[in-house]
This record gives C-alpha cells, sequence and structure tokens, in this order.
C-alpha cells in the first residue's frame, strides 16, 4: 500500500496529476505563441502612444521683445513664438503676461526675490481644462468655466486645480528672453518632474502637482 503513489502514508487518497496529451500540448503551445505574436505586434504601436507622456522636449528660448516695452508693476501680453519661420511655428505660439517688478520685490507666493523676482511672467493657459486667461488688471479670469486667479497666478475661484504655469525669463541685452516654464503647486513651490529630480516640470490641464492627486492621476500624454 505504501508503494502505491495514489495512496499517502496515512492511508489517504492523492490525487494523480493527469498526463498532458499530445493534443493538449500543441493547444497550449499554440496559444502562448499566439500571445507572443500577439506582444510583438502590439507592443511597439502601444510603446509609441505612450512615449510621449514620459517625454519632455527641452525648451527653447524665445525672445519675448525688448525690455522698454515692460512697465514696473503692470502686466504686458506677449505673444511668444517657438521656432519662429519653421512651417508649424505658429502652432506653437504661446501667450504670457509679463510684469516688471519694482527692486526688493519678494514674491509672497513662490518666495522668490532678487534677480529671480526681477519679472513675474505667467502663461495664459488656464489650469482648468487650457482655455486662455484673460488679465483684468491685477487678477486672472477664464471666460470658459469662470476659473480665476490673483495677480501671481494663484487660483482664487472655479474649478481650475492649481495655479497658472510660469515662465522663465532673464534680460539679455536689451531684450528679454524666456528661457523656461514650470507649474507650480498649490503651495507655490514649482513642480518637479518625480520625487527625486530638481528639473522643473509642466503638467497638462487638469492635473494636479505636488499633492496625492498628482500621483493618482493618469498618465498624461
Amino acid at each position: 500500500m505504501a508503494d502505491d503513489p495514489t495512496v499517502s502514508d496515512s492511508g489517504a487518497a492523492v490525487a494523480k496529476d493527469p498526463e498532458l496529451t499530445r493534443g493538449e500540448f500543441l493547444t497550449k503551445a499554440s496559444v502562448a505563441a499566439g500571445g507572443l505574436m500577439g506582444l510583438l505586434v502590439a507592443g511597439p504601436p502601444v510603446a509609441m502612444m505612450l512615449a510621449p507622456a514620459f517625454e519632455h522636449e527641452d525648451f527653447k528660448p524665445i525672445d519675448a521683445g525688448p525690455i522698454s516695452q515692460f512697465t514696473e508693476g503692470k502686466f504686458v501680453k506677449v505673444v511668444l513664438e517657438p521656432g519662429k519661420g519653421e512651417p508649424d511655428a505658429y502652432v506653437r505660439k504661446r501667450v504670457a503676461y509679463i510684469r516688471k517688478n519694482p527692486d526688493g520685490f519678494k514674491d509672497k507666493f513662490t518666495g522668490e526675490s532678487g534677480d529671480a523676482a526681477r519679472y513675474t511672467a505667467i502663461s495664459n493657459h488656464c489650469a482648468h481644462l487650457g482655455c486662455p486667461v484673460q488679465n483684468t488688471g491685477n487678477t486672472f479670469v477664464c471666460p470658459c468655466h469662470g476659473g480665476a486667479y490673483d495677480g501671481e497666478g494663484r487660483r482664487t475661484a472655479g474649478p481650475p486645480v492649481r495655479p497658472l504655469d510660469r515662465f522663465v525669463v532673464e534680460e539679455r541685452g536689451d531684450h528679454l528672453w524666456v528661457i523656461g516654464e514650470h507649474s507650480l503647486t498649490n503651495k507655490g513651490d514649482k513642480a518637479h518632474k518625480n520625487i527625486v529630480s530638481n528639473q522643473p516640470w509642466t503638467v497638462g490641464p487638469g492635473q494636479h502637482a505636488g499633492d496625492v492627486e498628482g500621483v493618482l492621476y493618469p498618465v498624461h500624454p
């Protein structure tokens, strides 16, 4: 009895693994081969579709015009034309509201001061769905869904989930150049690519930045 592989030492019956027939083996092998072929066929297109979500194009400096056009304490609307002269340049146009700040100015929202706070440059893309906001003196209003922001781009009302994005500018000779862009958290901190990177980052309309919701938000291509 003890030599019977279908019976345990205690005498209880033990199920015997059925032998794999030739037909069953061929069926499983065919399914595995089909799955592999499907992966090989579908993999590249899926990778190409998702790749933009993990890439970030380097920001190319843009001439925002002569410094003389910027008035201290007042926002000036500037149309930015990255890749000017290229065939698709018109679809890349952006609008920035740029304000020259007085000497000794400290941004009460971001905490920046000195050269970093010499200018305040705010994107006109609403942080809700990307509609163009309008400057109304020292506030910004989105005509699409009623999003409202104060003079530093901080959300004050409506559906936007975060502040307006900021441009980074610097003086080069007698012209002002836009050299970067980043999103802000609701605390005024710069958004970053990830928790271990110090690279400033922009997130899409409707996406949170620097909070739990931002981590849980689906990948945005």
